[in-house]
């Protein structure tokens, strides 16, 4: 039998018997502080600490506490292309491996307009036209403006 194919279970326990395993809980105040967050706000209108909040309380509300997005995956954002590329290549991503085949739940979390019907991911135009946000800022808007009540 390859190593491979053991339980890591005993990998696990040695390792939590060598090293302090301390919880970093996601902190929204991290948005505030301009040394650490370059850009709090993405175009004047995507708040970043409102956003990751709303995305948690959904996601604990369906799941669990511990399956909470972490500020690390918005830290460098700075203008709505990284934005875009984070949203799109990892927080959709991880949140379908965390609601695997639930497709409500996706939607229910981010919003109608970032999946279709079978699960697929639908890709917002992220580009303005003529002043007006992109319908991809209007999307994001809906998960923290529309309110947690509304679940």
């Amino acid at each position: 039998m390859n190593t491979a194919d053991r339980s890591i279970a005993l990998l696990d326990t040695a390792l939590r018997r060598s090293f302090v395993f301390v919880e970093i809980e996601p902190d929204i105040k991290l948005f505030d502080n301009p040394n650490i967050v370059t850009s709090p706000k993405v175009n004047n209108t995507i708040d970043l600490g409102k956003l990751l909040n709303a995305l948690n309380i959904k996601i604990v509300k369906r799941l669990d506490r511990e399956h909470r997005i972490g500020h690390a995956y918005f830290i460098d954002i700075i203008n709505m292309s990284d934005l875009y590329k984070v949203w799109y290549y990892k927080i959709l991503p991880l949140l379908m491996e965390y609601f695997y085949g639930d497709i409500e739940s996706l939607k229910a979390i981010t919003g109608k307009e970032f999946f279709d019907d079978m699960g697929s991911i639908c890709f917002l135009n992220y580009k303005e036209k003529q002043g007006e946000i992109s319908e991809f800022e209007t999307a994001l808007l809906r998960i923290y403006q529309v309110g947690i009540a509304h679940e």
